[in-house]
């Protein structure tokens, strides 16, 4: 066989090999980070090396929202806690679509579910506010116990949702454990993490295994590998308008089916109306 030949053969053989459909979950938001509502197959494009991939479906994702709300409830949140924590985190529940259930974790001393899964968010309200700060924070369990929580709902969307500072904190996993123990779950990951320990008091003499650094690379790989997002803002003072900048995350994703070549890689995805931008997440299997 010549080489003109082989690569003949070769080209025939790359063009003919079956392509896989892969599946991904897609938030797509304006210029000012607004979701975008109403788009259709006929609005996006998705390039794979390069090379243009047939879109098999581009639809909004309708499941109703599992929520797990984490929220950092350690001693040196306390001054913090309610002046710029709470009422935030309850104007968010206020904001969930009908049909979703939500359940709030605490942090400090241990991970506490305050009540299992439901729609009251008027109890959740009187249970988060009776809440007294106490303890480490213990976040990095807290996610993994809070997204186990979610696993095993057919037809549910599971979210966790994480709001804590960067004071002490404890864990009986390492970082790379929580991540890869809360990963398996398939739970989608959005986080904003305030940059304040909180009282230096008690910072200097709380001690704490779990550092800035733990922090950061927990909440970020989370949030990357699941497709979410990871708000870091200097201030508790900015909790609000970052929770609020998730809100297209959590209300307004596309699920997306491609056909992806057999050795498929990096994608890009674009979104034809004026000033939008995608972010997605291969989606897990469907629950």
């Amino acid at each position: 066989m010549t080489l003109a030949t082989s690569i003949v053969a070769l080209a025939l053989l790359q063009a003919a090999a079956p392509l896989e459909e892969r599946q991904l979950n897609v938030t797509v938001v304006d210029e000012k980070g607004a979701s975008i509502a109403g788009l259709s197959r006929d609005d996006v494009v998705v390039m794979e090396k390069g090379v243009a991939r047939v879109v098999s479906r581009f639809e909004p994702d309708t499941r109703p929202i599992d929520l797990a709300l984490v929220v950092d409830t350690s001693q040196p949140m306390a001054a913090l806690f309610r002046l710029n924590v709470v009422d935030p985190v309850l104007q968010l529940l206020g904001r969930l679509p009908p049909g979703s259930l939500h359940t709030v974790w605490t942090t400090g001393d241990r991970p506490t579910q305050l009540a299992p899964l439901g729609d009251d968010v008027a109890a959740s309200a009187r249970a988060l506010k009776r809440v007294a700060p106490a303890g480490g924070n213990t976040l990095l369990d807290a996610l993994v116990e809070a997204a186990r929580d979610l696993e095993g709902r057919e037809g549910r969307r599971a979210v966790v949702i994480a709001v804590t500072g960067t004071g002490i904190g404890f864990a009986d996993r390492d970082r790379r454990a929580a991540v890869d123990d809360a990963g398996k779950t398939g739970a989608q990951f959005l986080a904003v993490q305030f940059d304040e320990s909180g009282d230096p008091e008690v910072q200097a003499a709380g001690g704490g295994q779990v550092s800035r650094i733990d922090y950061d690379y927990v909440l970020s790989e989370l949030t990357k590998r699941s497709g979410g997002r990871h708000r870091r803002v200097l201030s508790a003072l900015a909790v609000r308008k970052a929770l609020d900048e998730l809100t297209p995350d959590l209300l307004g994703q596309y699920r997306l089916s491609y056909a992806a070549g057999a050795a498929s890689g990096k994608i890009s995805i674009e979104i034809a109306r004026p000033g939008a931008t995608a972010r997605w997440s291969e989606r897990p299997p469907v629950r």
